[in-house]
């Protein structure tokens, strides 16, 4: 159905911080549970490196997977330890195929 974009009402959006205050500035205050976020940037940029840093900081309030379609669990593990990161709550998936992404999460149930 078409809708005038001013008759749409808004509510706020609960958000989880991603503890990256620049990072929750440009997201509107945080992730959106649910909502997908799309990062981009040449290769090399340091978007995984980002990401990681991302999902070991939300891991310690809320369940977290980190799912490379490029590198293999033993590569981010190599690059968490290269960046001192704690690993302890994070995991890790190593998926090329989108359906099993969205198997892995429906059964899982992370909170990012």
């Amino acid at each position: 159905a078409v809708k005038k974009l001013a008759d749409i009402r808004l509510e706020d959006s609960a958000r989880v911080q991603t503890g990256l205050s620049e990072l929750d500035r440009v997201l509107g205050g945080g992730l959106v549970p649910g909502s997908v976020v799309l990062i981009g940037g040449e290769p090399g940029a340091g978007k995984s490196t980002l990401l990681l840093q991302v999902v070991t900081a939300l891991a310690r309030k809320i369940s977290c997977i980190y799912v490379s379609g490029e590198e293999s669990h033993q590569q981010i593990a190599e690059r968490a330890r290269r960046l001192g990161l704690p690993d302890a709550n994070v995991q890790i998936a190593s998926l090329t195929i989108a359906e099993h992404v969205a198997e892995l999460v429906a059964k899982e149930r992370p909170g990012v």
